[in-house]
């Protein structure tokens, strides 16, 4: 088998006093969506501020692609091939839907001057991806007057402009219905054939359930629990961290709705 393409190694992050998490370690294997999942507190997105460096760990160690991490700046992280979208959807909201993608193409960020005279290039490659997350008609919209799950899916779009190896979705489903949930699914996993793998942390069991090949499930800052989704959502300590202490044998049933 190939190497993981992301190994972290007893991750620890505190605040002060605060422990916000302690000696987490797992693996992001090629060509999987790693599901991280958790109640509220759980420490999932310093998980992820940790991996893209919003962060520097207390203790432990990244790895990344085979080289060794752990000391990397944002941007150096960004440009190793990691990128992420947020829990709060940031985009630019007075640039236009396809200026936003345009933007995070890395001919721009490396030479801005000499990226216009390949504008073509670029704006086929963002074209591309609007087209993949079903935006091509809202291209000329300024994005932030964009409906809630296009700003989503604007969001992903624009980090896939990056040319990423690995992309960190935290809750993308946040806010979203039965209905852009459903068509949530789908996009990620078009945005997964763009890219090696995914690290997915969402409070959805629909979607959890629909893309996770592997889940990690975090409870105050720890991990608790790893394998396949069936074994991770059946786990007691799991079920009681989100549905409280409860005898009913119903318990997998009820959060896989």
């Amino acid at each position: 088998m190939s190497e993981p393409l992301l190994i972290a190694k007893g991750l620890s992050k505190s605040f002060g006093g605060l422990k916000a998490l302690s000696d987490v370690s797992l693996t992001v294997e090629r060509g999987e969506i790693l599901g991280i999942v958790g109640p509220n507190g759980a420490g999932k997105s310093v998980l992820i501020n940790l991996i893209t460096k919003f962060y520097a760990p207390t203790s432990g160690t990244l790895q990344f692609a085979g080289e060794d991490a752990t000391s990397l700046s944002r941007l150096q992280m960004a440009r190793t091939g990691v990128a992420r979208t947020f829990q709060n959807i940031r985009l630019f909201k007075r640039m236009t839907v396809l200026e936003n993608v345009l933007v995070a193409d890395p001919e721009t960020s490396a030479s801005p001057f000499r990226s216009a005279v390949f504008r073509k290039s670029r704006l086929d490659r963002a074209i591309a991806l609007l087209d993949l997350m079903r935006l091509t008609d809202l291209a000329d919209q300024v994005a932030g007057s964009l409906p809630y799950g296009a700003a989503r899916r604007l969001e992903i779009a624009r980090a896939l402009a990056t040319g990423p190896r690995l992309l960190l979705l935290d809750e993308p489903a946040a806010g979203m219905n039965e209905e852009e949930t459903a068509a949530l699914v789908e996009d990620i996993g078009k945005a997964r054939q763009r890219v090696e793998g995914i690290l997915l942390v969402e409070h959805d069991m629909s979607l959890i359930r629909a893309l996770s090949s592997r889940l990690v499930a975090l409870i105050a800052g720890m991990k608790v629990a790893e394998g396949s989704v069936d074994t991770v959502l059946s786990d007691p300590q799991v079920i009681e961290a989100y549905l409280g202490p409860d005898d009913d044998a119903a318990a997998p049933e009820r959060m896989a709705a």
